[in-house]
């Protein structure tokens, strides 16, 4: 809860009404836990998988509105930039379309996002 004596509110306020519901952009920076492995390496992104894939599977039960028993997922709170479709996630697990077995095969990390990011589509 934001006390209303905060200058905060009363911007948020006027930007809500005026301009529709405010969207924040959620950012998570990760670093090597040691400096002898790269950022951009396979056991590094690896992890990072592992925790976004942690993360989108959390669910929390809530009572709504009405009453009723309900769970939270991610999909509930997700960007959705297009009404009806998916969430938007941008991560660097995204070059391999967040798939495990793909960032495995792709071989040096370096390398595939190199070609990934230089040669067109």
């Amino acid at each position: 809860m934001v006390n209303n004596k905060f200058s905060f509110l009363s911007r948020f306020t006027i930007m809500n009404e005026n301009y529709g519901p405010f969207w924040r952009i959620e950012q998570m920076v990760f670093t090597s836990k040691h400096e002898s492995i790269p950022l951009i390496s396979q056991q590094v992104i690896n992890e990072i998988l592992t925790i976004q894939n942690a993360l989108q599977s959390i669910q929390q039960p809530y009572i709504d509105d009405d009453g009723n028993d309900e769970i939270a997922t991610f999909q509930n709170l997700c960007f959705r930039p297009i009404p009806g479709e998916g969430c938007l996630v941008t991560t660097v697990t995204g070059y391999y379309q967040s798939n495990r077995t793909k960032l495995i095969e792709s071989g040096d990390p370096v390398d595939y996002l190199s070609n990934c990011l230089t040669l067109p589509l």
